[in-house]
């Protein structure tokens, strides 16, 4: 009846709806932000800390982003290889945190460049983006070691020595803005890439696989070409001028590109 005092149980319903609507429009989000064409990449994916890390387990990654390296031969963009983007539940929360906070960036190259860690919005510098803490309250290593992996699943065949030329060209293009370190840095993966990819180069359905870890300051990236594991590159810089390859403003993959900042809201 109207003006009827509302009894225990009515507001406990009506809590109860509250907390289900919120449910329900978190899970539209959800799904939402994860609706972009896979093609036909693997949802979630385990990737093994590399041998010679230090470290050991096995890392689930959530597909978050997929795209086609399209390259243009006579007026005609031919299919080279589909890009997926794989992180951590950790890494994914980070990113959201950083960008809920409002946090002046220059692109959405900014937020993967971020090596995972347990800080708070505040502490991660917005030019550099790179956090300032590296342990947890308690002193232990902060979270999980493998956060982000790149995958370049290739639709066709091609030779060795264009997956290297390809590599140079994006690594090092730019080197007056860069330091003497991160030139060594990019010249050994480079190196890498051309001891995985071999004399027989890649094959339709070869994958090369990137796999980011560490945290802060103490960062790596490995390289395997399906499960043929390459080595390592300990280099923040390496970090992020690679993820600024196919998550930069001039990624190879645009579509890529288009899904994080539709998923994390940036510009």
């Amino acid at each position: 009846k109207a003006g009827a005092p509302q009894t225990s149980q009515n507001l406990a319903e009506s809590g109860e709806m509250s907390l289900l609507i919120i449910f329900l429009l978190a899970f539209v989000v959800q799904i939402a932000s994860a609706n972009f064409d896979a093609l036909g990449l693997q949802s979630v994916r385990t990737f093994s800390s590399p041998p010679d890390s230090g470290k050991s387990g096995e890392h689930p990654l959530s597909l978050i982003a997929a795209g086609m390296r399209r390259k243009k031969v006579v007026f005609v963009n031919v299919d080279v290889y589909k890009v997926g983007i794989y992180i951590s539940e950790d890494l994914d929360r980070q990113i959201n945190t950083i960008a809920l906070s409002n946090l002046p960036t220059k692109d959405t190259c900014f937020h993967f460049a971020s090596p995972l860690s347990d800080s708070t919005p505040e502490s991660f510098d917005p030019e550099s983006g790179i956090s300032i803490e590296e342990q947890t309250d308690d002193g232990k290593e902060a979270k999980n070691d493998v956060t982000l992996s790149i995958v370049l699943q290739f639709v066709r065949d091609v030779d060795s020595e264009k997956v290297v030329t390809a590599m140079q060209e994006a690594l090092l293009s730019e080197l007056a803005s860069k330091s003497s370190s991160y030139e060594k840095a990019a010249k050994l993966f480079i190196d890498l890439l051309r001891k995985v990819t071999g004399d027989e180069g890649i094959k339709k359905s070869d994958e090369l696989i990137f796999i980011f870890h560490g945290q802060e300051d103490n960062v790596a990236v490995s390289v395997l070409k399906n499960a043929k594991y390459g080595g390592r590159v300990d280099s923040s810089e390496l970090r992020r001028s690679l993820i600024e390859v196919y998550v930069g403003d001039s990624a190879v993959a645009p579509e890529v590109v288009n899904i994080l900042k539709t998923r994390y809201n940036t510009k």
